[in-house]
């Protein structure tokens, strides 16, 4: 860090714990975190938001919660990326069942779930090959009236796949161009 005056601010930590993220290194990821906690510099909600997408894009649901009830300790309240994180980490590990208990959390604290926190839900199910579960909160996105995407459509082709359900992979694969999406890489792999 360049010293202007003489201690780096939040912002500048901010900057190192977005590359450590980007890397996927949640090991220098909490090392920046607690340095710049010892050297007096209160962490930010995008502080935690950052070092819990470190934890989930590393398969760390458990760091990634740890750090999310720091912060809360922290007298800092979870907004939308907050809690959906915690989702996405669960949900990459199909475990539906922590997955929506985070909603459930999200949602008892006033925070309105977004397209980010669906999809993983959706995505959980699909992990799991369970196609019901991924077609019902789908279903429960388009009546809230969230943007659906690709993403949201591959979800659930994805458990139909799984589960060796030709006939509803057909359906959505038909809704997702319905909609005007066009499938990519992603739905066909």
């Amino acid at each position: 860090f360049e010293r202007v005056s003489g201690q780096p601010d939040v912002m500048s930590y901010n900057l190192v714990l977005r590359a450590c993220a980007k890397a996927v290194d949640v090991d220098a990821a909490e090392r920046w975190m607690k340095r710049m906690e010892s050297r007096g510099v209160r962490p930010t909600l995008c502080s935690y938001n950052t070092l819990m997408d470190a934890c989930a894009k590393a398969g760390k649901a458990e760091a990634c919660e740890a750090w999310l009830q720091r912060m809360l300790d922290a007298g800092l309240e979870a907004n939308v990326i907050s809690y959906a994180t915690a989702i996405y980490a669960r949900a990459r590990r199909g475990d539906v069942g922590a997955a929506k208990a985070w909603l459930k959390r999200m949602v008892a604290a006033g925070v309105e779930p977004d397209a980010v926190s669906y999809n993983s839900l959706i995505h959980a199910y699909s992990v799991k090959g369970n196609v019901a579960g991924a077609e019902r909160w789908l279903e429960e996105m388009r009546k809230k009236s969230l943007e659906t995407s690709v993403a949201s459509f591959t979800a659930v082709i994805d458990a139909c796949a799984k589960s060796g359900d030709v006939s509803r992979a057909e359906h959505w694969m038909e809704q997702m161009l319905q909609d005007g999406f066009a499938p990519n890489v992603g739905t066909f792999s």
